[in-house]
């Protein structure tokens, strides 16, 4: 007989055994159980990194398009076209952040210089909210404008 309890090692060496293949079992179980919790916990996080980055760059772009019909409506008054047409597109999306406060805040510069314009925005933030993940973007814009109103540096 293999496992003779005359022999002292045989017990330990049987209870070993069994502890390892227990422990194994747990394991094994908290793996596959686990396994579909995982998956949905990154499928969440996949769309908050998809949606916090549609939303900035959805504020570039609209800063983009705003600045330049901005300058071709009101040239050398075109910080005050900036908040006028900001206002029309503004769509009150939760995930822009305070991209349309500032401006409707006039906290922001959009100035002259030279041949080109500046508009310049300084601490703005998109988030994106799923259950109780909560991504938020932290950045700053500076764009520069030709005077037909082509974005040429970002």
């Amino acid at each position: 007989m293999l496992f003779s309890l005359k022999r002292k090692g045989n017990v330990p060496l049987l209870m070993l055994i069994l502890v390892a293949l227990a422990l194994s079992l747990v394991a094994l179980f908290i793996f596959i159980s686990s396994e579909k919790n995982f998956g949905q916990f990154s499928q969440d996080i996949s769309l908050l990194l998809s949606d916090v980055n549609f939303a900035h760059q959805y504020v570039l772009k609209s800063a983009g398009l705003i600045g330049s019909e901005a300058i071709k409506r009101g040239g050398d008054n075109a910080q005050d076209e900036f908040v006028i047409i900001a206002a029309e597109r503004n769509l009150r999306l939760d995930s822009v952040g305070n991209f349309f406060g500032k401006i409707r805040n006039k906290e922001f510069i959009f100035s002259r210089e030279g041949e080109l314009y500046k508009l310049e925005i300084n601490e703005l933030f998109v988030r994106a909210e799923q259950g109780d993940n909560k991504i938020e973007r932290k950045f700053d814009i500076e764009m520069y404008f030709d005077s037909d109103g082509n974005v040429k540096r970002a």
